[in-house]
């Protein structure tokens, strides 16, 4: 069984939570897929727990922009967030967590199954649930893999299935079915939701099991309230990255 989770956001009260429920899942692989750290009030705890237990950590582009220095084409509140979190990593261990940042890969080939953050096409392109309806991308797409994908970067859980006679596209919400799918021949990208900042109306953390053959969405109870209550303890984070939790928006 592997456990997929993305977008953990520097909310470690949702990362530990979600390892209390892996642990009782059978798990033999732990993938992270990309921005682990941002928004919340915690990075180096999630990085340090993520360090230990993830089988593949991918780099999202939360890592690329604190890594780099670089908050071009983000808002001045995420670009703040950004500036704090390099810091914050530049004071704990000098250059060492940069440096791992730097490091990781952008995506993850598991025999005919596929890891990235964003999309395959581009690292940090996003893969909302809308994108089903674009008949030109989602081919694109869906030529360039050859197995099932697993992606985040959205916060918002759920399938695009490409249907069997080809150039049209289903997106399956990650709640139909009791949140269990078994997989076909056609393939899929399988949106793993968010850990951390789920933005799907749904607060609880996110993430997904999976056994070959089917995939299982998983949704984990948290103290949100701690979360929010450490967020606006930091000047320089916006609450509103804490508030928002309450609703998963």
């Amino acid at each position: 069984m592997w456990a997929v989770l993305s977008d953990i956001h520097g909310n470690f009260e949702a990362l530990r939570a979600v390892l209390d429920d892996i642990d009782s899942q059978f798990v033999d692989k732990l993938f992270i897929l990309g921005d682990t750290i941002g928004y919340g009030p915690q990075p180096i705890e999630c990085l340090q727990i993520a360090l230990g237990f993830a089988t593949v950590h991918l780099q999202g582009d939360i890592e690329r922009a604190v890594s780099e220095n670089d908050v071009h084409g983000y808002s001045q509140t995420l670009g703040r967030h950004i500036q704090w979190t390099r810091q914050l990593l530049a004071d704990s261990k000098n250059d060492y967590w940069l440096d791992f940042l730097k490091s990781l890969p952008p995506r993850h080939q598991e025999d005919a199954t596929l890891f990235v953050h964003g999309s395959p096409e581009r690292p940090n392109d996003f893969l909302f649930p809308e994108e089903s309806y674009n008949i030109r991308k989602m081919t694109r797409i869906f030529e360039l893999v050859s197995g099932p994908v697993f992606h985040g970067h959205t916060h918002i859980p759920g399938i695009i299935r490409e249907r069997s006679h080809g150039n049209a596209y289903d997106f399956i919400e990650s709640t139909d079915g009791g949140g269990r799918f078994t997989l076909g021949i056609e393939k899929v990208l399988i949106d793993v939701g968010s850990v951390g900042q789920p933005r799907d109306t749904d607060p609880r953390a996110c993430y997904v099991l999976f056994d070959g053959n089917s995939v299982e969405f998983r949704r984990v109870p948290y103290d949100v309230e701690n979360t929010i209550r450490q967020i606006r303890a930091i000047p320089l984070l916006d609450p509103f990255s804490g508030e928002r939790l309450r609703e998963g928006r």
